[in-house]
């Protein structure tokens, strides 16, 4: 048997991926990576589209254009290897792909839905999408009131489990916050500009507080490095692109991770890789309330839900003082151990749908 994972953009920003090809690496099943190299960087580890595309074009006849001419390559990549299966990442793909998988791997694809895009304008074209597809998966609760809800979705959450079976035991919060230190992380893309400015202007110069944000600038995150510059913010650090080896150490040296965002459907319906980050390395979380992650935040009191930056330093140095740390820790494992259980259940319906 072959497998051919099918993504819709660099496989470096599809990090989510590797939770398909570790299951497929442990049961021995071949599978090949189809990917788009739309940033141009000359990825290897699979086959790929060479066609650069930034990130952000408004041109929507260029987005046509150019998914017309990926789906082309897709489809003569898949009929030269003849894949016994499946896995298309994206609505954008799949709706390229309609017709082909429906004559050709009608119910032997696996549909992995982790954006909420274009399926909303189009929901009759969405719905029969899924009709052809064996396994329907997403990667957030949040995505439920947005889909057709006459269809089963299996979760498939965005971690690592080892990491997140690591996490469980060998990560701990001990409650020793340095109040002359206080570490505020960012941690990957920076694609908020008035959020995090909010953060940066809460805190603006208070020497007891760093706030790194340390990742991918996009074109947020070089306008808010300008802001703060230019008003010479001397309590902010920016760090680009950093090892995957260094991610650990990173995130144990901060004390809050900040995962604020807009509210907006795709932000307040998703997890972000800060969210399981968090969770997995102990650390309170600054987000947004009325989001997904505010809900949970909320629930299991694991860190600040704030509807904007006012009063931060009096709403953060408050938490501190009534920090728990041993039901914090105890709380983080109570939701590790439920998404852990998440995964066993997509794990073995992704084998199922293999085998089938």
């Amino acid at each position: 048997m072959k497998v051919a994972l099918i993504l819709n953009a660099n496989m470096h920003c599809s990090p989510y991926v590797k939770i398909y090809s570790k299951i497929l690496d442990e049961i021995k099943i071949e599978y090949d990576f189809l990917a788009w190299d739309r940033s141009k960087i000359g990825e290897t580890g699979g086959t790929f589209f060479q066609k650069g595309f930034p990130y952000g074009n408004g041109n929507k006849l260029s987005w046509v254009f150019n998914y017309y001419a990926y789906s082309r390559f897709l489809k003569k990549q898949i009929k030269a290897n003849g894949y016994d299966k499946l896995v298309v990442f994206g609505p954008q793909v799949g709706f390229f792909l309609f017709l082909f998988l429906k004559r050709r791997y009608n119910k032997r694809f696996c549909f992995d839905y982790r954006d909420i895009f274009i399926e909303q304008l189009v929901p009759k074209i969405f719905k029969r999408f899924l009709k052809i597809s064996a396994l329907n998966v997403i990667s957030s609760p949040g995505f439920r009131p947005y889909l057709p809800n006459d269809f089963e979705y299996i979760q498939s959450h965005n971690f690592d489990i080892v990491t997140l079976e690591e996490g469980l035991d060998k990560y701990i919060n001990d409650g020793n916050f340095d109040r002359k230190s206080i570490n505020i992380l960012t941690i990957g893309s920076i694609r908020d500009f008035d959020e995090n400015y909010q953060l940066v202007k809460s805190l603006y110069n208070r020497p007891n507080y760093i706030i790194k944000f340390i990742g991918r600038p996009d074109q947020a995150g070089v306008r808010l490095q300008k802001a703060c510059s230019d008003e010479r913010q001397t309590n902010v650090e920016f760090t680009g692109f950093y090892k995957d080896e260094d991610e650990p150490q990173i995130i144990n040296d901060a004390d809050f991770i900040n995962i604020f965002r807009p509210d907006k459907i795709k932000c307040s319906s998703t997890f972000t890789n800060r969210f399981y980050y968090a969770l997995i390395y102990k650390k309170p979380m600054l987000v947004t309330r009325g989001s997904l992650e505010g809900s949970y935040v909320e629930e299991y009191n694991l860190g600040l839900a704030l509807d904007d930056c006012s009063q931060l330093d009096e709403k953060l140095q408050l938490f501190i003082s009534d920090f728990n740390y041993e039901e914090f820790n105890e709380n983080c494992n109570k939701l590790l151990k439920l998404f852990l259980s998440d995964y066993m259940v997509f794990r073995q319906r992704l084998i199922d749908f293999l085998y089938s």
